[in-house]
């Protein structure tokens, strides 16, 4: 099952479910929390807007060359053959159950390419589309272009459907508890040991 846009709106209106972008003075970790009418909400998904930190990652003949980059409202360039790790504006705390038809229902969300950006030539993700239950975290974004693409932090990027996660009644799902529950930005991949 996905969410209407309704359900979406009720959700987060009736404070249940907390989208929030990164509040005053530029702090990561102090949220302003959104009202359904400050967001752009489709008829099944929420869209989400571009961060300000670019992790730029090339492939050179002496081997591989990281450089971070960090945007308040400048343009920001990719090129065939970059790939590029940014991250989404809003966190999303979708943790607290819905109670639609009788009983509470829970919900993961799942993060998708706009088609508006898909047409740019513009890939947003390479793998990790897919959301656990209770990260609240700023989704990471894994850019790579087809084609040479201008974008702008705070431009609409991708969009957020929640789909529903079966648990037996009664019970609530386990939170997702892994490396990068607390990231901020543009973070890189967290390698060691019982990572692969």
């Amino acid at each position: 099952m996905l969410l209407s846009a309704k359900l979406i709106r009720h959700a987060i209106d009736s404070g249940l479910w907390n989208v929030g972008k990164p509040g005053f003075w530029g702090c990561n970790r102090c949220l302003k929390v959104m009202k359904a009418d400050d967001l752009t909400i489709g008829p099944n998904s929420l869209d989400v807007t571009l961060g300000d930190e670019f992790l730029f990652k090339r492939q050179t003949l002496l081997g591989r060359v990281t450089r971070l980059l960090k945007r308040n409202s400048r343009n920001v360039y990719i090129f065939p053959g970059e790939f590029v790790i940014a991250h989404i504006s809003e966190s999303i705390d979708c943790t607290r159950p819905l109670f639609i038809n009788g009983r509470d229902h829970w919900f993961v969300p799942m993060l998708e390419g706009r088609s508006t950006v898909a047409r740019m030539g513009l890939s947003i993700h390479e793998s990790a589309g897919f959301g656990d239950y209770g990260f609240k975290a700023p989704w990471v974004l894994e850019l790579s272009a087809k084609m040479p693409v201008t974008l702008q932090p705070g431009m609409r990027i991708a969009q957020v459907f929640f789909t529903e996660l079966l648990v037996e009644d009664g019970t609530e799902p386990e939170c997702y508890d892994g490396a990068y529950k607390n990231q901020t930005g543009a973070q890189g991949a967290v390698l060691g040991k019982g990572r692969f």
